[in-house]
């Protein structure tokens, strides 16, 4: 930025949340030209931002958070200025901070009762009668207590009062997880404040004071007196700084009966270790890890349980990453194999099957995968059927392609690809005869307006169909088809008593005129329905254009 002073621009306190929003990467989308800067920021919400630029510097500053909706600069402007601007020195624009405790000679649980008393001080400055805090002094709050949290906790553990600074620091915690907050993810930042502090504090820690420390952990995350969500940090803490190698060997232990028992199946069921919740060989091998196991152990136990479909995704993945395509298809065909029944899995894999032989120029393969992937996938598109018949020349092209329709119950797509090969017949047959699968049926029940049972369905979809293909079987077929379209909107001219309905019949009428006999026929009704139903004006003024 040319402008040095935009800072100046946003109060202390927007500054500070907005450049510990930049620092931790939620400005997301960045554009910026000549005359205007735009930008996603990430908290709890994803917030559009947008900077309007004369000569460099800002003049005009948009956010879709509710904060900038009264017309004050908030933290998302802030934090992309900061993003386009990161030299940006802030100088003296600190917030002001809560006095810390400074004197920690002859500290007894008076001082740390204080220390508890500044932090319930917080909750009542930024809260309502209710102790309700609001998105707009949310951000505030979340500053002040950070501040107050990490100033006095730091000087606590400098003066060895590791104790002290545990229970203060707990003390916090438990009050924001029954606070009642509008959540712009100040509670996750205080959160992870907290987390941080507990390390510095484990650290200093005598082997008692970390037992103890340690039980409190465990009471706290089995208890109620922590929200769900924020527990998960209380079991991170447990197993990624409290646990011992034998707890981790007794995690270990009881992940090896949860394999044991799927053992030969692809899916790996799934387990919990602090915030992972991730299959159990996964969270296994991570527990290798922190357990020191040389990269040939960890690499042996992987090998051995391939039979995962997580452990041969990370095959594939190196694979890939390493260009080894022959491997990669190797991998593949095993899992469709292995993955035999699920046709998610198995759509993937034949996914990227064909993009490999696509990417290596494997034309033959590419073309034999598309064709399995067609016959027996529950995906099938024209595209697809269009690109196996470029693959293929033009003495196969023929028993493929009689394959390939013999699989399909579609009627959409039969019709796309009886049209396209110009097969009227069966284009023909299909239209007027064909008959949709149940699960399509189930789903488009709406199709039935005027028939009320499942012949109205299969007559509404041949109406839809002629609309699309009728023209095709024009020459042919016309009788059939004006037939087809007046017995589907008289009963529409019956029931008819908005103008939605009478433009639904200008519609077919219109239609109809293209065909062979059609003038005649629509003429016909017109007539007769502007004698049967004087009393409807406007349908009768429409109908007139028809004689």
């Amino acid at each position: 930025m040319h402008e040095k002073n935009w800072e100046d621009l946003f109060e202390n306190r927007i500054l500070s949340r907005g450049i510990r929003y930049c620092r931790d990467g939620k400005v997301a989308n960045l554009t910026i030209s000549d005359k205007k800067v735009t930008a996603l920021v990430k908290g709890t919400s994803t917030y559009s931002v947008e900077i309007d630029l004369v000569d460099g510097a800002p003049v005009e500053m948009y956010c879709t958070c509710p904060y900038a909706a009264s017309g004050e600069k908030c933290k998302h402007m802030a934090a992309v200025m900061y993003a386009v601007d990161p030299e940006s020195n802030r100088g003296s624009k600190n917030p002001d901070k809560k006095e810390k405790l400074k004197d920690t000679h002859g500290l007894d649980a008076a001082h740390v009762l204080d220390l508890k008393a500044g932090v319930d001080m917080i909750f009542r400055e930024y809260g309502d009668r209710s102790g309700f805090i609001d998105y707009f002094r949310a951000m505030d709050f979340q500053i002040a207590l950070e501040e107050y949290l990490s100033d006095n906790t730091n000087t606590l553990i400098d003066n060895h009062f590791v104790k002290e600074a545990f229970d203060f620091t707990s003390y916090a915690f438990l009050k924001l997880s029954d606070a009642d907050i509008d959540d712009d993810g100040e509670i996750s930042s205080i959160t992870f404040l907290c987390y941080e502090l507990w390390k510095k504090i484990l650290e200093a820690a005598s082997p008692d004071e970390q037992s103890e420390i340690k039980e409190c952990f465990l009471k706290y995350s089995k208890d109620e007196s922590v929200i769900d969500y924020m527990r998960d940090s209380l079991i991170s803490f447990i197993n990624e700084e409290l646990a011992t190698d034998d707890d981790r060997r007794a995690k270990m232990a009881e992940l090896d009966e949860i394999i044991e028992k799927t053992a030969g199946k692809a899916d790996c069921p799934y387990s919990e270790y602090g915030y992972s919740h991730e299959p159990a060989v996964i969270l296994r091998i991570k527990l290798m890890r922190m357990l020191a196991y040389s990269d040939d152990e960890i690499e042996k136990y992987r090998f051995a349980h391939r039979h995962y479909s997580v452990i041969r995704k990370q095959y594939m993945d190196e694979a890939e990453s390493a260009g080894d395509w022959g491997k990669l298809i190797a991998l593949l065909k095993q899992s469709k194999i292995l993955d035999a029944d699920s046709q998610i899995k198995l759509s993937s894999y034949s996914d990227k099957l064909i993009e490999v032989y696509h990417t290596i120029g494997d034309k033959k393969n590419e073309k034999e995968e598309r064709y399995w992937a067609f016959c027996n996938l529950n995906k099938r598109t024209i595209e697809d059927y269009c690109k196996i018949k470029e693959l293929c020349n033009d003495d196969e092209w023929q028993a493929y392609k009689c394959s390939m329709i013999d699989k399909i119950y579609e009627r959409d797509l039969l019709c796309e690809i009886y049209s396209s090969e110009l097969m009227l017949t069966e284009l023909y047959e299909t239209i007027f005869n064909g008959r949709d699968d149940k699960n399509y049926a189930i789903i488009n029940r709406n199709y039935i307006q005027y028939f009320g049972d499942d012949k109205g369905l299969q007559k509404a979809r041949t109406i839809k169909l002629l609309d699309r293909y009728g023209f095709l079987l024009a020459s042919d077929y016309a009788p059939d088809i004006l037939t087809a379209y007046e017995a589907w909107v008289r009963p529409i001219a019956e029931t008819a008593r908005s103008n939605a309905r009478y433009d639904e019949i200008k519609h077919y009428l219109q239609r109809m005129l293209h065909y062979d006999g059609g003038e005649e026929l629509v003429k016909s009704l017109a007539n007769e329905w502007i004698n049967t139903y004087t009393t409807r004006k406007v349908m009768v003024q429409m109908l007139e254009r028809f004689t």
